[in-house]
């Protein structure tokens, strides 16, 4: 038992787990997991002893495989995204970026929400609601306040909220916001003039501009549009790839890995990830031989798409 103590502790200390982290990973009370790594838990030690121990076994195995999630990579495309948002930012005004499906857009989000304390991040669901969207809004501005109201008094305190702290609002997935949730993000930009954001797969500008052009007063307050596809060039995948794969440096290697994502960099990550794990289970080197026979299954759907398509 105190081998496992101190296997999970070492993890914790990697890691900065709180007590409090721990609990919500193994699903029993911060209190329990205080006790259990005191050797003072009274309770069923079997249950706690094996929640634990699955958690430690997964945690070691990501920690001692060979690949590791890639930190973030700047590139030329994600500057011009860095530029729009910081627009704006700047102005406070609407602007929008599009992209496929695993170009990066919320990496760029998330990456720019963690370098600034004056900044909100939305992440859209399906079904979500104008009600939904102040909530969510709410929730950032005032975590204390009620959520209960009607959406207007919702709206009135984001409002509130917006004009005391100032703040950029990004939005994730925006093009599963429907055209009420819309309106309202709009009525609320008039009302407040902050920043936003809005970052969605194409669609997302037929959703502002409408099927006819019918929705004016949407379209016409963006101040800037980027698609993040035409920004997105060999030189930026290369990048990615070479952080993600250091053996990418060979161009053999980072060309077979291009015939097969294309400009996907979602689908990149996910066959450097079947590579690297076919070769710590096979005990064989990463190089061209590996991925060419990770990528062998991948192939024949991959030749019958345009690279820059593949999602």
């Amino acid at each position: 038992m105190q081998d496992l103590i101190d296997r999970v502790n070492k993890i914790r200390a990697r890691n900065n787990y709180s007590q409090n982290e721990l609990a919500l990973k193994i699903d029993r009370s911060p209190a329990v997991i205080n006790q259990f790594l005191q050797g003072k838990y009274k309770g069923n030690k079997e249950d706690v002893a094996a929640r634990i121990r699955e958690f430690v076994e997964t945690e070691e195995a990501r920690f001692n495989a060979r690949f590791k999630a890639p930190s973030f990579v700047e590139t030329e495309s994600t500057k011009e995204a860095a530029k729009l948002i910081d627009f704006a930012r700047k102005y406070r005004t609407i602007c929008v970026l599009t992209a496929d499906s695993g170009m990066g857009k919320s990496t760029i989000l998330k990456e720019y929400r963690a370098g600034r304390t004056d900044t909100i991040l939305i992440e859209v669901t399906s079904g979500f609601t104008p009600r939904a969207l102040m909530k969510a809004l709410l929730t950032e501005l005032k975590p204390d306040a009620s959520k209960s109201a009607s959406t207007a008094e919702l709206m009135k305190e984001c409002i509130s909220g917006l004009n005391a702290t100032p703040r950029l609002i990004l939005v994730d997935e925006a093009e599963l916001l429907p055209y009420q949730a819309l309106e309202a993000l709009r009525r609320l930009y008039d009302m407040v003039e902050t920043g936003v954001v809005l970052a969605g797969l194409p669609r997302l500008t037929d959703n502002l501009v409408g099927a006819d052009g019918e929705h004016v007063q949407l379209y016409s307050r963006i101040a800037q549009y980027l698609d993040l596809n035409g920004e997105f060039k060999r030189q930026c995948f290369d990048a990615i790839a070479v952080r993600m794969m250091p053996e990418a440096e060979s161009d053999d290697v980072r060309n077979l890995l291009y015939y097969c994502a294309g400009n996907n960099v979602r689908r990149l990550l996910n066959i450097v990830r079947g590579v690297y794990d076919m070769c710590d289970r096979l005990n064989i080197p990463v190089g061209i031989g590996a991925v060419k026979k990770y990528t062998d299954k991948l192939m024949n759907s991959s030749k019958r798409k345009n690279k820059s398509s593949v999602h």
